[in-house]
């Protein structure tokens, strides 16, 4: 089967494991063994919602954040606004109030439940 890559596009864990999930149940006739070990792994991590996900990352996304920060910040899913800091760390040219790192709280507080 031939494959062609038409975009690029980061996604959270759980949508990752959709994916894969998708893949394995197509009766891919091979999964190679770095497949294989991601799918562990993603069995593990993976667990929450995709849709969910994708919607807390287009929320994040319309506050100002990058789409890795944004994937980034669901995988991760920080409570403390502490935390939110350190995963906002990776966007070093802006700076973030007290009142933004709250809307990201009560966005990844609504996708984890």
């Amino acid at each position: 089967m031939d494959r062609k890559i038409v975009g690029k596009k980061f996604v959270s864990w759980s949508e990752a494991r959709s994916i894969m999930e998708k893949r394995i149940k197509q009766g891919s006739p091979s999964i190679l063994p770095e497949q294989e070990r991601t799918w562990e792994y993603l069995k593990i991590v993976g667990d929450r919602d995709p849709v969910k996900d994708r919607e807390a990352i287009n929320k994040l996304m319309e506050l100002g954040l990058n789409e890795i920060t944004a994937v980034n910040m669901v995988n991760i899913c920080p409570r403390e606004p502490g935390e939110v800091r350190l995963v906002l760390q990776l966007e070093k040219d802006k700076v973030y109030d007290e009142d933004l790192i709250n809307k990201i709280l009560d966005i990844l507080k609504e996708c984890s439940e």
